[in-house]
C-alpha cells in the first residue's frame, strides 16, 4: 500500500509538471507566435559558368547567334587571333530588348595584332538577347563566350555628365606633329572604333621652332581630317619670343552637339613660328 501511494504521488507530480510546461508553451505562443523558417531562393545564386563557341576561324565580318541565357551577371569573350602574320578586327558585345534588330552596343574593342595573339573582352550587367559582332579587317579570329550567373557589382568608379563612367586612360600618343605658321592642320587624334567614338585628349606638349610673335594657337574639333566646320576646343596666346615650350594638361573631350559631331582634332597656328606637338589621347565608346 505504501508503494502504491508513492507511485501515485510521483505520477501526480509528473502530470502537474507536464501541465505547467504545456501552459508555458501556450502563453509563449500567444505573446510571440512561432514563425516557420523559410530560405530565400533567387534561382541559381552560386557561380555557374559556361563556354560557348562564337566565331571559329573567322575571316569575314559576322555576327553571332544570341548566346545562352542563364541569368548571367558577368559576360566574358575570349578572343584568339591565330594568324602568325597578325590581324585587325573590331569585336563587341551588343544586345536587343526584343531579340531582333536593332541591337545596341554595350562594350567593344579594336584589336590590332602583329602576330598571333589572345584578348579578353568583358562586361557586367544582366542583358537578355546578348550577342557579339566581329567587324573584320584581316587575320583569323576565333572567340568563345563564357558567363557567370554570380551577381555583378552596381558600384562604378566615377559618375560623369552622361552617367556612370570610369576614368579615361589615354593609351594613344601621336607622333611629333609640325604645323607651320599661318596654316591649319589635322593633328592626328580621331575616332578609332566607330565614327561616333568620343576622342579624349589628356595632354598636349607644345614647342616652337623659332621665335614666336604676338599671336595664338587655336585647337578645334572638326567633322573630318580636312578640318572643315571646326568648333573651338582650346585657345592659347603666344607673345613675342615666348613661350618656347608649354604643356596643356587640361583633359578635353570631342564635341557632341545636337545634330552635330566633331571628333577630329585640328589646330590653326598663328604664332609666327612652326609649332611642334606631341598629343596623348584615347578613342572611347561614347557614354
Amino acid at each position: 500500500m505504501h508503494v502504491s501511494e508513492e507511485f501515485a504521488k510521483v505520477a501526480r507530480r509528473s502530470i502537474l509538471a507536464f501541465g505547467l510546461i504545456l501552459l508555458g508553451f501556450v502563453v509563449s505562443d500567444t505573446i510571440s507566435p512561432q514563425q516557420s523558417a523559410q530560405a530565400q531562393n533567387a534561382g541559381t545564386v552560386g557561380i555557374q559558368a559556361q563556354m560557348q563557341p562564337i566565331f571559329v576561324a573567322q575571316t569575314a565580318t559576322k555576327c553571332s547567334s544570341i548566346v545562352n541565357d542563364i541569368g548571367q551577371g558577368s559576360n566574358i569573350l575570349f578572343v584568339a587571333q591565330t594568324n602568325s602574320g597578325g590581324g585587325q578586327a573590331l569585336i563587341d558585345f551588343e544586345w536587343s530588348p526584343t531579340g531582333a534588330a536593332p541591337f545596341y552596343t554595350i562594350q567593344q574593342a579594336s584589336y590590332v595584332d602583329y602576330a598571333a595573339a589572345t584578348h579578353i573582352l568583358t562586361t557586367n550587367g544582366y542583358f537578355p538577347n546578348l550577342r557579339s559582332c566581329l567587324t573584320y579587317t584581316s587575320g583569323t579570329y576565333s572567340a568563345w563566350y563564357s558567363a557567370s550567373s554570380g551577381p555583378a557589382s552596381f558600384v562604378v568608379p566615377a559618375l560623369g555628365t552622361y552617367g556612370p563612367t570610369s576614368p579615361v586612360t589615354c593609351d594613344q600618343t601621336s607622333n611629333l606633329y609640325n604645323l607651320t605658321t599661318a596654316t591649319t592642320g589635322f593633328l592626328g587624334p580621331f575616332p578609332i572604333n566607330t565614327a561616333n567614338d568620343t576622342v579624349v585628349i589628356c595632354s598636349i606638349t607644345v614647342s616652337f621652332n623659332g621665335a614666336t610673335s604676338t599671336g595664338d594657337i587655336n585647337f578645334t574639333w572638326a567633322g573630318n581630317n580636312s578640318c572643315a566646320s571646326p568648333v573651338e576646343a582650346f585657345f592659347d596666346y603666344t607673345t613675342s619670343g615666348t613661350p618656347q615650350t608649354y604643356v596643356i594638361p587640361t583633359q578635353m573631350h570631342s564635341f557632341f552637339g545636337v545634330g552635330s559631331v566633331r571628333n577630329f582634332l585640328c589646330a590653326a597656328n598663328a604664332s609666327g613660328a612652326t609649332v611642334s606637338m606631341v598629343i596623348n589621347w584615347a578613342s572611347i565608346k561614347t557614354p
